[in-house]
């Protein structure tokens, strides 16, 4: 697995002053020689066992080891500061110092970074948050679209690519016609393509919707269709990113008053471990999370399997891809200057970071368990 070298790894050690510099945000206590304490403030709309908790949870301990316990942090799990859709926001205006978001939630305060929810990338779920974080660093107009919003990005995940899961079982492609499913982002494009009715809503309104019958199911990952449960409503999950690679960029972003009000110190140890843990996410943390998800999606009774006529869904990803970009260049025009290079460079980046031997599909890990 290859790691992003994006961000430069400085080791902080050693207690750090943390200058807060007006900021009221964080609580911070000194210490009585001179050295600030914080707590900082997270928001995240899963739950503490998500892959993407796991990952966050290690990034914050070597914060904290870093910097000798004077930046420590108070986690808040599904939703239970800021709901999901609502945390750039949250963020920005400081109700959490910190949070856990996808511009696919938030896309008309972040259209540039829904070039993140693109499909049809890469199966290389690494190198797509790896190269995510390389434009970030690079675009100005990226930079600024997050500084706009009073935030900063401080690593990217990578969303595992989607499956579909319904109350109702299909028998292939064409059946999907006529039905409602939830969606977010740019996927959304992609079912409708399929004659789905693509509905947009928080992930934790999808149990009850799908028990009452106002949608037929949900496009998302397996961690999130474990993290939430739905399996027990929706036991049918069909592997659709076997033809739409990737899933969506998700983002740890940081307010940027906060961000600026530490030191070069602090910054210097979230920033190592940010290239750390956001370079082995896959290895480290979703590998193991799908084995943990899928067992419990397959002892509930839930099944994972493909759907087809394969030909038909390698013709429907490529159409798709063409109307997500033509739906974000437009979408993103009024917001930076030349989208269709911001894209292409991201794939650029892509290319230069995948491998073939680097593929990996939450989804394919509970087939070889179902032994499908």
């Amino acid at each position: 697995m290859k790691k992003s070298n994006l961000i430069p790894a400085v080791a902080a050690a050693g207690a750090i002053a943390i200058v807060l510099a007006g900021c009221s945000t964080p609580s911070s206590a000194s210490d009585g020689d001179g050295t600030s304490e914080v707590t900082i403030s997270y928001a995240s709309f899963v739950d503490e066992k998500n892959p993407h908790s796991l990952a966050f949870q290690e990034w914050a301990d070597q914060v904290t080891e870093a910097t000798d316990g004077a930046v420590t942090f108070e986690p808040n799990y599904n939703g239970s500061l800021c709901a999901a859709g609502e945390i750039v926001a949250c963020v920005g205006t400081g109700t959490a110092d910190m949070g856990f978001t996808s511009a696919a939630y938030e896309p008309s305060l972040l259209p540039i970074t829904m070039f993140g929810t693109i499909g049809v990338v890469t199966n290389d779920a690494q190198a797509q948050a790896d190269a995510g974080t390389a434009l970030y660093e690079e675009s100005e107009e990226l930079q600024a679209e997050f500084e706009g919003q009073g935030i900063r990005l401080m690593f990217n995940t990578p969303a595992a690519p989607n499956v579909l899961a319904s109350a109702e079982e299909f028998a292939d492609l064409d059946a999907l016609n006529g039905s409602t499913i939830r969606a977010a982002g740019e996927a959304a494009i992609a079912l409708e393509r399929l004659g789905v009715s693509p509905v947009n809503m928080a992930i934790a309104e999808v149990y009850e919707s799908i028990e009452r019958g106002v949608v037929s199911g949900i496009q998302t990952s397996i961690d999130g269709i474990s993290s939430s449960r739905l399996f027990e409503v929706a036991p049918h999950i069909y592997d659709v990113g076997e033809y739409m690679g990737n899933g969506v960029l998700l983002h740890t972003i940081i307010n940027q008053d906060l961000w600026e009000s530490l030191s070069p110190e602090a910054q210097d140890a979230m920033t190592a471990a940010a290239d750390d843990v956001g370079g082995r996410f896959v290895a480290d943390f979703a590998r193991a999370g799908a084995e943990s998800d899928c067992t419990k999606i397959i002892d509930a009774g839930g099944t994972v399997q493909p759907i087809g006529p394969s030909e038909d869904g390698v013709a429907w990803a490529k159409a798709a891809q063409d109307d997500q970009i033509t739906k974000w260049v437009k979408d993103a025009s009024g917001a930076i200057d030349d989208p269709r290079a911001l894209f292409d460079r991201f794939v650029e980046l892509v290319e230069e970071r995948e491998s073939a031997d680097d593929a990996f599909t939450p989804a394919g890990v509970c087939m070889e368990m179902q032994g499908a």
